[in-house]
């Protein structure tokens, strides 16, 4: 067990015993820690961490099955709009648990693209423990869902579930800016406390564009969130050029206010792209 695992391990049963108001609260502030494991193993060729997220929610799940055991409810009453959406959810956990294990087999042989083909290459589909684990992980999110449907009804605990994300937030820049303080002074990072998941790509000491990406308490840059940056620096050239296309349309409106046929409507034409464009696609290394 890591650190990251005793450490939730004994809040989550503490939280269980005895402040089981404070289950979802200390759920989110585990939810940041995406690059963490409470332990790693390994099945044959399938190797796994547990996030302390589904740690956390084991015990809410665990929770919720001891407060349907003794009210027989697990639906919320009939006059509460809310029942119509986890109905809703219930039915979509349902398809996907069985498309989870039915599909796999319909169209077994089908070429797919698997992330753990570590040489991104096309291969036949068959159904792995991978497809277990997700069963068991929308069962444990859908039941999240419904538990805190059932226990938070007032303001004071949702109050209290915001305050949770904003400790979250500060769990997170304080990692990352002692990691960014040993960058900076020479020091070795203790990188195994909080980014330790065997089954994500870590990626330690990446660089973008010749800065150093501060990993905090997340993975490696793959290429999602590449392709989330390049769409970030698209959306900036698209608000730099229609931005200067509005200003110019704002001062040719006061121009011919002012009764002035100089003004050049080049500027209003939505298919100029005299802006000059920025570089979409960075440099990415790793050393």
């Amino acid at each position: 067990m890591t650190f990251l695992g005793v450490v939730f391990t004994l809040a989550g049963l503490g939280c269980f015993l005895w402040r089981r108001s404070y289950l979802l609260p200390l759920l989110i502030m585990a939810s940041v820690f995406e690059a963490g494991a409470i332990f790693n193993g390994e099945l044959g060729d399938f190797s796994f961490g547990v996030q302390p997220f589904y740690l956390v929610e084991i015990f809410i799940f665990l929770h919720l099955v001891l407060r349907f055991l003794g009210q027989r409810k697990l639906l919320p009453p009939k006059n509460v709009r809310v029942r119509g959406i986890v109905i809703a959810l219930c039915v979509f956990w349902l398809w996907c648990f069985l498309s989870a294990f039915i599909m796999p087999r319909v169209f077994a042989g089908t070429l797919v693209l698997s992330n753990r083909n570590e040489l991104h290459e096309f291969v036949p589909l068959q159904w792995t423990l991978s497809n277990l684990a997700q069963a068991g992980y929308l069962t444990l999110n859908i039941a999240i869902v419904i538990y805190a449907v059932q226990v938070v009804r007032t303001r004071a605990q949702a109050e209290q579930l915001m305050k949770a994300f904003y400790w979250g937030a500060v769990i997170v820049v304080v990692i990352g800016f002692a990691e960014f303080m040993a960058d900076r002074a020479g020091w070795d990072f203790p990188y195994e406390l909080f980014n330790n998941n065997s089954g994500y790509a870590q990626g330690f000491e990446q660089e973008i564009d010749s800065v150093h990406r501060v990993n905090s308490v997340y993975g490696a840059l793959n290429g999602r969130l590449v392709s989330c940056r390049c769409q970030l620096w698209d959306a900036r050239r698209f608000f730099q050029r229609w931005t200067a296309k509005a200003l110019a349309a704002g001062a040719s409106r006061s121009f011919r206010r002012a009764g002035s046929h100089d003004f050049d409507h080049r500027f209003c034409d939505p298919r100029d792209r005299s802006v000059p464009a920025i570089p979409v696609f960075p440099s990415i290394s790793q050393t």
